[in-house]
């Protein structure tokens, strides 16, 4: 199978944000790199967050204070600088660094040409497409921009290809996705039915652009049956030991005596639209690092966001969704057991809920 033709049919989506290097923030490109957009004819930008948010108890006694910045002298500060090669300027500024989102019509197949009628599809996964984070944050909003520009050339539900997941229809069905769906589980250059596919040239890893999340959120914000109170703190619990806490039921305890003006609930794994009920009533989430936490997408303006999240290994996909979301969000780093589970600090929360 070759590709013979890759011709790029839309790429004015993102004029704000265009590359992104999801793993050397606050460093442009190095001259090899500016090369290559230029040889694409894409334009660089550059997209400023919110400092990240993290808190920890100084001080002694009654002194013990509430510190919400980063350093590099915090244990998830120092392994954010080490395990994703940051400069320190992240810790005070976070900057992502965005290409253009293009969409691309790539034909496959040589012989295929002389078919009266060619199979098209559109690419609707990427080497992290089973995970839901991944799927919502990146893919799902390829699909709705991808439709929008086939169907100005004539081509309005594309069947999509996509690797089977328990959450994809009911996200599709959501979003008001109604292209066919052909599920695969071999990568689509191994498929001699296809002879041509659109796809995103270009996905992120754990950054998505404003624009994606934002056409997301447009669509959840218009459903009509949203419900309108919001008055629900909502603990998530891992089903996993990896990321579990294991002091959930002090953890919850505390939070109803701290806001007991909330009613709290314990989120694990409810039916889709269940979750999304639940969700669009949060005023506080309180999560261990996790793809629960996806699941902030659904919540109302101004939600506060409280994940707990490993100091060995931290992550920040969860910051940069929350960020683009306009959320109030914060870490609290938690110790780690040998199982890999959590322990909440409880001193620290008592004193920052």
């Amino acid at each position: 199978m070759k590709t013979i033709v890759r011709t790029t049919i839309y790429s004015e989506y993102s004029n704000v944000y265009e590359r992104l290097n999801p793993h050397v923030h606050s460093i442009p490109p190095n001259k090899e790199e500016q090369r290559e957009i230029i040889r694409q004819g894409t334009r660089l930008y550059k997209c400023s967050m919110p400092a990240v948010q993290i808190v920890r108890l100084e001080g002694t006694g009654s002194d013990r204070a509430v510190i919400d910045h980063m350093s590099e002298k915090d244990a998830i500060g120092a392994a954010i600088l080490s395990i994703f090669k940051f400069q320190p300027t992240i810790l005070e500024q976070h900057e992502l660094f965005y290409m253009e989102h293009r969409i691309q019509k790539v034909v496959l197949q040589m012989g295929s040409l002389n078919k009266t009628a060619l199979t098209e599809y559109m690419v609707a996964y990427n080497p992290w497409s089973s995970n839901i984070f991944h799927f919502v944050t990146e893919q799902l909003p390829s699909i709705l921009f991808m439709n929008a520009e086939l169907t100005k050339i004539g081509k309005p539900n594309v069947p999509l290809l996509c690797i089977p997941t328990s959450f994809l229809q009911p996200l599709l069905a959501f979003f008001d996705i109604t292209n066919p769906v052909q599920l695969i589980n071999a990568p689509y250059r191994q498929l001699t039915q296809v002879d041509i596919v659109y796809e995103q040239s270009y996905i992120e890893c754990g950054a998505p652009s404003s624009q994606k999340i934002d056409a997301l959120r447009t669509i959840v914000l218009a459903k009509p049956d949203r419900p309108t109170e919001t008055n629900v703190g909502i603990l998530i619990r891992r089903k996993e030991v990896r990321r579990s806490i294991v002091n959930h039921d002090e953890l919850l305890e505390l939070l109803k005596t701290k806001r007991p003006d909330l009613e709290w609930l314990v989120f694990e794994s409810q039916p889709f639209m269940e979750a999304v009920d639940l969700f669009s009533r949060a005023q506080m989430i309180v999560a261990p690092h996790g793809a629960g936490l996806t699941n902030m997408l659904f919540a109302p303006p101004n939600t506060r966001v409280i994940e707990l999240m490993p100091t060995k290994n931290p992550n920040l996909c969860y910051y940069h969704l929350a960020a683009l979301l306009r959320f109030e969000h914060c870490i609290v780093p938690c110790d780690q057991l040998p199982n890999l589970s959590l322990i909440a600090p409880i001193e620290l929360m008592e004193k920052m809920i």
